[in-house]
């Protein structure tokens, strides 16, 4: 079986929660079923711009390096030049299922070329950037955001934007991160999960989080919670 796993980045420079995750799945992919396993990753604010091909424990990694930073909305979750990679790849690779660990870096766009090839695809969710532009899902007074708002979620991009980009923030948020817009990312964010093959979460929490907000079939939904390694290893 050939499976492609998408994250937003990997290791070596990134080693947190997600990279991690997506590597070990992939050692056992490879491990106990002799899978063929792909990973899709970023290298994101690099100097560079070029796409490297490696392989670590087996696992075969393309990895773009992207200079382009997000400077609207869209731009932060629409990326025509990775659609146009991914999509190489996927004919190229021909793989069996996708693996979505994180679209950060990417784009959601992703999920319609493989619908096209009728490839299915899970979505795992590892924190709130489904709802949430600065993937935290916490207001700016540092309290959990449980409820979609999308014109809080405004005043949250605002502040964001302020300390990358002081000088222009108001001026890019009234026309690029403006409550039609951020309307538009979540409308597409639900038809990307109502055609994934499953939607695995990590707690009854992050479950509540995504029903509660967006528009999800509850029966796509597993809970699948996170394992403790041997503290031997």
């Amino acid at each position: 079986m050939k499976i492609l796993q998408v994250v937003h980045q990997f290791l070596p420079n990134y080693s947190t929660g997600t990279e991690n995750y997506t590597y070990d799945l992939a050692k056992s992919f490879v491990k106990n079923h002799k899978d063929k396993v792909y990973i899709f990753t970023t290298e994101p604010d690099s100097k560079i711009k070029q796409i490297k091909y490696y392989k670590k424990d087996k696992i075969q990694i393309i990895k773009v390096y992207k200079k382009k930073k997000a400077f609207t909305l869209k731009q932060a979750y629409i990326d025509y030049r990775m659609e146009e990679i991914f999509k190489e790849l996927v004919e190229r690779i021909k793989p069996d299922i996708v693996l979505f660990q994180h679209f950060l870096n990417h784009s959601l766009g992703y999920y319609k070329i493989l619908e096209t090839k009728k490839i299915p695809y899970i979505f795992f969710v590892h924190d709130y950037w489904f709802m949430c532009p600065n993937i935290r899902a916490m207001k700016n007074n540092y309290q959990n955001c449980e409820i979609l708002n999308l014109s809080r979620c405004r005043g949250c991009a605002g502040s964001y934007l302020n300390k990358r980009i002081p000088f222009a923030a108001k001026v890019i948020q009234y026309l690029f991160w403006n409550k039609n817009q951020l309307k538009k990312r979540i409308r597409e964010i639900e038809k990307m999960l109502q055609k994934a093959k499953k939607i695995i979460v990590f707690s009854n929490f992050s479950k509540k989080m995504l029903t509660r907000n967006l528009k999800v079939n509850p029966k796509k939904i597993k809970i699948v919670a996170h394992g403790i390694k041997d503290f031997q290893e």
